[in-house]
Order: C-alpha cells, then sequence, then structure tokens
C-alpha cells in the first residue's frame, strides 16, 4: 500500500525493488483516508478467496482496519453484486473513456453505500466494472428487503448518472463470517442468471440446504484431497455431489461448481500457482460455468480444473524446497499485517513446524518471526517518509494493535522511535 501524491508515488515505485523484499504493491492511495478504504476493501475480498483457520485473527484484523461492527458473533449478512454494462467499442480513446466509466462506477458505489449503515463495498479483482457489497442486517421491520432497496437505488443512480445498465445479484443471508464464502457463491449464482431470473421459494430453499453443506470443514476437507493430488477421492467427493440420480435443477449443480471455484482460487492463491494466470482463470470461470446446460458438462470442467491444480501443485511439492518456500514467503507478504505463528503456516501448508522453520531459514536467510518484523518496519518507514499519516494509523497499517507494540517493535529495529525517524527524515528531506 503507497499512500501519497501521485509523483513520489511514482518515484518511490522506482527507486525500491519490492520483489527483492517480499510484498508486492496492490494498490495506491492519495490520503489516510482513502487508503484505509482501500486495505478494508483488500481484506473483504481475502475473505472471500483465501483460506482461513481462524476467526480471531480475522477478527483481529477487522478492528484494527475500523471494521468493528463485523466482529460480531452471529452477523446475519448478506452479499451484493452489481456490474455496468459498458459499451464494447474499440479504439484507444474508447478504452481511457471506458476505464474512466468503471472508476466513476466504483466512486458511485463507495458514495452510494457510505450513506447506508452496516454496507460495506469492494470491487473485483479481476474485472473493474463488478462491484460487491457486504450488508449487515439486524432485525426489525426497517431492515426488511434492505439489500434490495440499496441495489435499486445504485441502479437508479448509476442510470441518471453514468446513462449505463446494470446486472445485479443478492445472495442468500447467512449466519456469520464463516459462512460468508456461501453467501458470495449465493449472489454469484443470482448475478450469472440476472436479469432475468426471479428465485422462487423453493429454490431458495434449496440453495440455503446446499449452503450448509458447505461448511468451513468440507472445504478444507476438498482443500486437502486437491493438496494430495487425489483424483479418485476428488472424484467420489463430485459422484456424491453431483449424484446422476439427483433430481435437480441446473442452479443447484451451478451453485456447487461455483462453490468448488472458491475452493480451487483459495489453493491458487496459496500456492501463487501460475504466478496469476491460473487465480485470474479460475476466477472468471464464475461466469463461463453459467453457460453450462448440464450437470455432465459442469463436472467434466471441474475435473478438468481440478486436474489442473493438481499437476501445478506437484510441481511444486517435487522441486527442492525453494518453491514452496516461495510459496509461504508470498503467503506471508500478503497477510503480514495479520498474526501469523508458525504453527498456523505449518497447517495451511502441510509441514512439519521444525522442517518448515529451518527450510524457510535455509532459503530466505532469516528466521520467520525476523522475516515478518522487517515487512512490517518497512512498510511502517515509508509511510513515516511520506508524512501523511497520524502515528496510531500507521501501527494499524502495519498490523499492530497496540501502539506501545508499534513503537516498541520500530525502535528496536531503526534505533530511533517512530515520532522521532519521521521528524529527522522530514527535517533532512526539507534541507534538501
Amino acid at each position: 500500500m503507497l499512500v501519497d501524491g501521485e509523483g513520489i508515488r511514482s518515484s518511490i515505485n522506482g527507486k525500491v525493488d519490492w520483489e527483492v523484499l517480499g510484498p508486492r504493491i496492490a494498490s495506491e492511495a492519495s490520503s489516510g483516508n482513502e487508503a484505509l478504504q482501500l486495505l478494508q476493501e483488500s481484506f473483504l475480498l481475502q475473505l472471500i478467496k483465501d483460506e482461513w483457520n481462524s476467526m480471531a485473527v480475522i477478527r483481529e484484523r477487522l478492528q484494527q482496519l475500523q471494521l468493528n461492527p463485523l466482529t460480531a458473533n452471529d452477523l446475519n449478512l448478506q452479499i451484493a453484486a452489481l456490474e455496468i454494462k459498458v459499451p464494447s467499442e474499440k479504439g484507444t480513446d474508447r478504452q481511457e473513456w471506458k476505464a474512466l466509466l468503471k472508476l466513476a462506477f466504483q466512486k458511485l458505489c463507495r458514495e452510494t453505500s457510505s450513506g447506508w449503515k452496516g454496507i460495506y463495498p469492494f470491487r473485483d479483482e479481476f474485472n473493474s466494472a463488478l462491484m460487491y457489497f457486504l450488508v449487515i442486517l439486524k432485525s426489525g421491520p426497517e431492515q426488511s428487503h434492505k439489500t434490495h432497496r440499496f441495489i435499486e437505488e445504485l441502479k437508479q443512480s448509476t442510470a441518471s448518472n453514468l446513462r449505463l445498465e446494470c446486472a445485479a445479484g443478492i445472495g442468500e443471508q447467512v449466519k456469520g463470517l464463516k459462512r460468508l464464502k456461501n453467501a458470495y457463491t449465493s449472489c454469484m449464482l443470482s448475478w450469472n442468471q440476472s436479469p432475468n431470473y426471479r428465485e422462487a421459494e423453493g429454490e431458495s430453499r434449496q440453495v440455503r440446504e446446499l449452503m450448509q453443506f458447505f461448511t468451513p470443514e468440507v472445504e478444507r476437507m476438498l482443500a486437502r484431497v486437491i493438496e494430495n493430488m487425489d483424483m479418485n477421492a476428488f472424484r467420489m467427493h463430485l459422484d456424491a455431489l453431483f449424484n446422476s440420480e439427483r433430481d435437480a435443477p441446473m442452479f443447484v449443480f451451478t451453485f456447487l461448481a461455483l462453490r468448488l471455484l472458491l475452493v480451487f482460487s483459495s489453493i491458487a492463491q496459496k500456492f501463487e500457482l501460475g504466478s496469476s494466470a491460473v487465480q485470474k482463470y479460475l476466477w472468471k470461470c464464475q461466469i463461463s460455468i453459467a453457460d453450462y446446460q448440464s450437470r455432465e458438462g459442469i463436472r467434466e470442467k471441474i475435473e478438468e480444473l481440478a486436474l489442473l491444480l493438481m499437476d501445478e501443485v506437484q510441481k511444486i511439492r517435487l522441486s527442492s524446497g525453494r518453491h514452496m518456500i516461495e510459496a509461504v514467503r508470498k503467503d506471508i507478504g500478503e497477510h503480514f499485517c495479520c498474526e501469523q505463528d508458525l504453527s498456523s503456516l505449518a497447517e495451511r501448508f502441510h509441514f512439519n513446524e521444525t522442517y518448515l522453520s529451518g527450510l524457510f531459514k535455509q532459503h530466505v536467510g532469516i528466521p520467520m518471526d525476523d522475516y515478518v518484523t522487517r515487512l512490517r518496519m518497512a512498510e511502517a518507514e515509508q509511510l513515516l517518509q511520506e508524512n501523511k499519516l497520524k502515528l496510531t494509523d500507521i501501527a494499524m497499517f502495519t498490523g499492530y494493535s497496540s501502539f506501545t507494540g508499534f513503537c516498541s517493535a520500530f525502535k528496536k529495529y531503526s534505533g530511533r522511535s517512530p515520532k522521532d525517524y519521521r521528524e529527522r527524515y522530514v527535517k533532512r528531506h526539507a534541507r534538501n
């Protein structure tokens, strides 16, 4: 995350070798408020795309990002999606115009949602014309059809301000963050069948029953089968899911496929398979999967994707260990603001703790804890140099819940307090 004016951001990007250090520049912001919003949106998307084993880690990061309402127990949640239909004209000028339209749409979504309590926008990673909304639903008549009313307001605003049509999808309600991926999948099912799709009560009930089946435990079991490269076991699970004797409409199998695609995406994200190409391909399959007209066609596609993943995982597991540690290192780089200990990473990547610790130090050159600290301190130094954010915000952005803990860690790392470091840096560069 870079926070500053455009000229300074370009200068920093040109001077710092981020690939050597580890983290990648995912987004840039011109102010502290915008930086916080981008971090919030990025984390909400991570909740859907990544594999999470600890709700405590999630809640801590939500608090750091000032998303405290989402930390409550037994929340009723819903996800909605809205995509603008951008004209398909080609040419450089038209491409720039379309890019500006998408930016205007994103801004409109954020401004509209800011007027609603308990609605949090975040954008799609690979489709800038698509925005998602995480909605907290409370009891009471004023909450009835809250998400529908919000989406209708946003569609009308998009039509009047941007002169564009939209495709919308609204998922089923779920209870708690543990079920968030089910909420997202039901939203994508609805969005894939927009605008003519109108869900009947019976269909809604079947989707809710499917969501009850896809627990975090089931998801981890399916992921483990893929990562163990056990195609026979995976086919047995598919036999149960795509039972030929099951008399069910196509939307049921589309939902199952969408839910499996999320499992696949989390594996690709974890191992950085094929750089971002495999991740992007899997993410975009969420759109194409709805075009299949038979359960056999959907199952064939799912098997094809599973084999692709298993082949990629096998290449990494059969390497000298360097590729596996690179996957671990990049995972740390993606989540260094969250509390991650050696045991959770060992469980996540199916390593013995002692072996992982030794292998990481062998390939990276320093212990894992020191590596995480270096990432956090490098981010803190950069934010201090930019001189835009309060010290308490910098502590939060770099993953410290306690400002005192941040100051202590920073002074141990650099020899100065964050305040002294910033003042010295600003004074030195003011003379130049």
